[in-house]
């Protein structure tokens, strides 16, 4: 009985030395992939190179800004390649006298779009 006794003592500690190590090692992990996936956001931040149109680069700035501080990295990928879309599309828009124009109108109406879209995660335009 005694043998029963010290035996269920022993794992009894055991088990709970297990459950408290596999926390820290569970808070551990979870730490790093934060580390990770923030180091990971700001890799893939493209260069800011102005477009030259005030309107769009104010734009892109503060969804730069947004991406990085404000939406989970998990849901970054979308929306950082909505953004690369754009990006090219107003620069070759930039690059073409007849199409330079309508820019400052469309980058408008994006930040009012990306005001609503990314209101939730608390990000201003």
């Amino acid at each position: 009985m005694r043998t029963v006794l010290i035996a269920a003592a022993v794992l009894l500690a055991i088990t709970a030395c297990t459950k408290e190590q596999a926390k820290d090692e569970l808070g551990a992990v979870n730490k790093a992939n934060e580390a990770a996936a923030a180091a990971s956001a700001h890799a893939n931040v493209a260069a800011v190179d102005p477009i030259g149109v005030d309107e769009c680069d104010g734009y892109l700035e503060k969804y730069e800004a947004c991406l990085t501080g404000k939406v989970p990295a998990q849901q970054q990928q979308v929306y950082r390649a909505q953004l690369e879309g754009q990006r090219r599309e107003w620069r070759a828009a930039a690059a073409d006298p007849m199409r330079r124009d309508a820019l400052p109108q469309q980058c408008k109406e994006a930040a009012t779009l990306a005001k609503e879209t990314f209101a939730r995660f608390g990000c201003e335009f």
